[in-house]
């Protein structure tokens, strides 16, 4: 009984407090992002044609182990992320999509050099997806002029503020869920591309078993790749993101992350998508897996 009144006694000034809260997350948000034209994706996704299956290649070390029997393009489309062009399989797979997330592969000096062997590389018509930052679009302007490279910005911003009104801004493409790895930028643009089957490969994520403190208390991280030919040894947090990082920021970005891929699933169950994970011991608990 105390419990109950308690409760509604606190309720009303729960309430104010959530409400002023989403106001502020509201006024935070369209007053400090730019945005840019919410109908590009959907411009972009009636130009497409029949939609096949999406496949979508991460960079993890288990995609080795697939790529020679991947040059179907006639059968699936691909998209795939990152440091993708460094592969030799880059020219094999003709990717149709690529999609790039982090600030480091535009404001960098090794992220602008994998911009250039994009622009250099690629000899077919590809779409790629780059954050609406003014950063980005300066190095897209001054890098990328490959004209069978088509520059897709898209609006990398979370709005944490009113359900309903966060849940509007992701079906108008103004809002997407928090992109901590590139693979949440790349399914929510996948999805808004009109594709109903997605697969991904090569994303294990399992990052939390390669983690360690090293004796001058910097987070480290051994993080191998698909692309790799030898390999390399584990770097510090600060020398893989440009800025340091203590365990419990490294452990709270990662649950960030596994929960962007919950609200995804959300997207995808509400636009009747299916999205199959076919990466081997994944630590992504929210597809299916085959």
């Amino acid at each position: 009984m105390i419990k109950k009144i308690r409760r509604l006694l606190l309720y009303p000034f729960e309430f104010v407090a959530r409400f002023t809260n989403n106001i502020y997350e509201t006024l935070v948000y369209f007053t400090t992002k730019r945005l840019t034209s919410p109908n590009g994706i959907v411009r972009l996704s009636s130009s497409l044609g029949e939609k096949r299956t999406l496949r979508i290649l991460g960079n993890g070390k288990s995609l080795s182990d697939k790529i020679d029997a991947w040059s179907d393009r006639d059968e699936n489309e691909y998209m795939v992320v990152n440091r993708h062009v460094l592969s030799d399989s880059y020219t094999l797979i003709k990717p149709r999509f690529y999609t790039l997330a982090d600030s480091h592969f535009y404001l960098h000096e090794e992220g602008l050099s994998v911009l250039a062997q994009i622009n250099t590389l690629t000899q077919w018509e590809m779409f790629l997806f780059v954050p609406y930052e003014p950063a980005a679009r300066k190095a897209m302007a001054e890098i990328v002029l490959n004209p069978l490279i088509h520059i897709c910005f898209y609006n990398s911003g979370t709005y944490k503020g009113f359900s309903c009104v966060r849940k509007w801004l992701y079906d108008k493409n103004l809002s997407m869920p928090v992109s901590q790895n590139v693979l949440v930028a790349s399914l929510y643009i996948s999805l808004y591309l009109g594709y109903s089957n997605i697969e991904l490969y090569g994303v294990e994520h399992s990052w939390t078993r390669c983690l360690f403190v090293n004796e001058n208390n910097e987070v480290c991280l051994e993080n191998p790749h698909f692309f790799d030919k030898e390999s390399a040894p584990p770097k510090t947090w600060k020398e893989i993101q440009h800025e340091d990082a203590h365990i419990h920021n490294v452990l709270r970005m990662y649950a960030q992350m596994f929960d962007s891929y919950w609200e995804i699933k959300q997207i995808a169950q509400r636009r009747n998508a299916i999205i199959i994970n076919k990466t081997k011991d994944s630590f992504i608990d929210a597809f299916p897996k085959k």
